[in-house]
């Protein structure tokens, strides 16, 4: 279960590289199913056809918590970093793309207090990454690197919280993600 617990908090952040093609389908990058429903970050449903990263949330009786994504588009061919990080409880959500804020966020469903049902300790399907897990037209495409996964929430309108992942471009965060003086997260796949 990797320590994964239901909460409210919950912060993404990862390298991705895919070419157009890749782009033209649903892809997540992590996820899982509860039931008939479930978590998904990345490229989800809504998102056909473009490269606007989001959340896809629900809590434990799958009832949406939020499902936002970026206005901007992740660039085809071109190396980008995506920071996402949702808390529940303050109502704050944040995505930056290549260290640039969203000012503008697109909402299916807006941001509730509700916990976060995070990644199937229980349920049908477990946590995944690269996949919500359903079906093959799902899985992540491309390239990724530095794929950060944890159930804390990082202000990014906070500079110097943001330079902790991206600096003008690629930092070091180290073999297990402490690297900017963070803590280990519960999912770290470096380079």
């Amino acid at each position: 279960s990797l320590g994964l617990t239901n909460g409210k908090e919950l912060t993404v952040a990862f390298w991705i590289r895919e070419s157009a093609a890749e782009q033209s389908n649903e892809r997540y990058i992590f996820g899982s199913i509860n039931g008939a429903a479930g978590n998904n970050v990345g490229f989800p449903s809504g998102h056909l056809g473009n490269a606007q990263p989001g959340f896809f949330l629900r809590n434990s009786s799958n009832t949406t918590v939020c499902h936002i994504r970026a206005t901007n588009n992740v660039p085809a061919d071109t190396a980008t970093h995506v920071f996402m990080s949702v808390n529940s409880a303050t109502s704050s959500i944040h995505i930056a793309i290549n260290g640039v804020l969203e000012t503008t966020l697109i909402t299916s469903t807006a941001l509730s207090a509700n916990a976060i049902f995070n990644l199937a300790v229980s349920g049908t399907d477990p946590f995944r990454i690269g996949s919500k897990g359903t079906t093959n037209s799902e899985y992540g495409a491309g390239q990724y690197g530095q794929m950060f996964y944890d159930t804390k929430y990082y202000d990014l309108t906070n500079s110097s919280t943001l330079a902790k992942f991206y600096s003008g471009g690629p930092v070091d965060m180290g073999a297990d993600g402490t690297g900017t003086g963070l803590t280990q997260p519960l999912v770290y796949l470096n380079n």
